[in-house]
């Protein structure tokens, strides 16, 4: 008989260590349960704020272009570059043109593509007529010209060039095309003209963007001896003697210079994109 109570009892304590063991194994999956569903929400909200952030970015026309504040940056675009064809650009250019400099080139390329950001920032495209083709020019004047019929204004400020250099060149029977691979930091959105209220863009988000100006002027063209580091060309209205400036203004007469038949003229300009076709030959004779 005492055989039997022990056993009993000895099954009874059993059962009842095994009862508090499963008791413990359930509250520690029970935690561990929580932890991963507190870890999963955590990876889900987080994945849905980039996302949100991502729609926002791609909801922003990369044409429309910041008011002051705490500014964070954003690369647009897949990143691709053009390359560095400079050396192989300039010798070409050099042998019937031994006054073409890649170096003031490329600097004057960057004055005027800021240049370009100021004049939509101004709703001003007249500081585009001195260094566009025709046909560029009349783009872009009816571009600003819509901003101005819906009473906005296209503001792009920071302009910050970070690159910039030879990338191809384009020889025809008629014309020479040089295109300038160029990186640049810019904050763009659209403002109300009249109120300055925002209606759209992201006016304290810099965005990185990579573009690709292509100049042209006519085949044989010479690059004029600099004076003072600009090119000293005779007005056509007056006749005076003056230097081409980012204004194209004559400083006698005022009239707006626009014979590039010497020189070269931005004839189009492209932000480098997933659908940007980059062409690698450097120097290209047809």
């Amino acid at each position: 008989m005492s055989y039997v109570l022990a056993s009993v009892s000895s099954s009874a304590i059993t059962l009842a260590v095994i009862i508090i063991l499963a008791a413990i194994i359930g509250l520690v999956i029970r935690s561990l349960v929580i932890k991963a569903g507190r870890a999963v929400n955590n990876a889900l909200n987080s994945g849905v704020s980039q996302l949100a952030r991502a729609a926002v970015k791609a909801a922003v026309n990369p044409n429309d272009t910041g008011f002051q504040g705490n500014v964070s940056s954003a690369n647009y675009g897949d990143g691709a570059s053009a390359p560095n064809n400079d050396v192989q650009i300039a010798a070409a250019l050099c042998q019937n043109d031994p006054n073409f400099s890649s170096g003031k080139f490329i600097g004057w390329a960057k004055e005027e593509f800021i240049t370009l950001q100021q004049a939509f920032t101004g709703n001003n495209a007249e500081r585009l007529r001195a260094f566009e083709t025709d046909e560029l020019f009349a783009e872009h004047s009816s571009r600003i010209q819509e901003f101005i019929n819906n009473n906005q204004m296209s503001v792009r400020e920071r302009v910050n060039v970070n690159q910039a250099y030879l990338t191809l060149l384009k020889q025809d029977a008629q014309y020479e095309q040089l295109t300038v691979y160029l990186a640049a930091r810019m904050a763009e959105y659209v403002l109300n003209a009249s109120t300055k209220q925002l209606v759209s863009g992201l006016p304290t988000m810099d965005r990185h963007s990579k573009f690709l100006l292509t100049f042209r002027r006519a085949r044989g063209s010479k690059t004029a001896e600099a004076v003072g580091g600009q090119q000293s060309v005779s007005c056509p209205k007056c006749g005076a003697p003056v230097q081409i400036t980012s204004s194209g203004k004559c400083e006698y007469c005022g009239h707006i210079i626009t014979d590039k038949s010497h020189g070269w003229a931005l004839s189009d300009i492209e932000r480098i994109s997933g659908s940007t076709s980059i062409d690698y030959r450097g120097v290209v004779v047809d």
